[in-house]
């Protein structure tokens, strides 16, 4: 079973997020959702579990998710993990830092709970191991 992390201040986000991995993933994985960035970073070095893919909100309160996904980026130990931005902005500012500190892909976050579906479809459908980072005009997904 793969281990997914889901960082986002917003509680009603994580339970919409966590029911259409439900509905995409066939129970085939384990969904650990945090609040913040610091519990994020707790988390990654206080192991089990461990990550197949974090998908991390941008802005939050506290350590956001620019300030997470670079201390994450910056570590050697973490750095493997692959990073999915998924938030609300889509400014071509937040979108060039986190392809700039690493992170594996930016999606906007959908209005419609099936285009959540389908782009959490489409991010589980990648071989994470053997993922290699897109082009930056390939970087920002959205929904259609």
């Amino acid at each position: 079973m793969s281990t997914i992390f889901y960082t986002d201040d917003d509680a009603d986000d994580i339970m919409i997020f966590e029911q259409a991995l439900k509905e995409v993933g066939d129970n085939n994985y384990n969904l650990k959702a945090v609040e913040d960035g610091q519990e994020l970073i707790d988390s990654l070095n206080n192991p089990p579990p461990t990550p197949n893919v974090i998908f991390l909100d941008l802005n939050m309160p506290g350590k956001d998710g620019r300030e997470t996904l670079k201390e994450i980026k910056s570590h050697d130990e973490l750095k493997r993990f692959p990073v999915i931005i998924l938030s609300t902005s889509s400014s071509k500012e937040d979108i060039d830092l986190t392809y700039h500190y690493g992170a594996s892909l930016y999606v906007n976050k959908p209005r419609k709970y099936s285009d959540l579906k389908k782009l959490l479809a489409t991010c589980l459908r990648i071989d994470w191991k053997t993922y290699e980072r897109p082009a930056k005009e390939n970087f920002f997904l959205k929904a259609s």
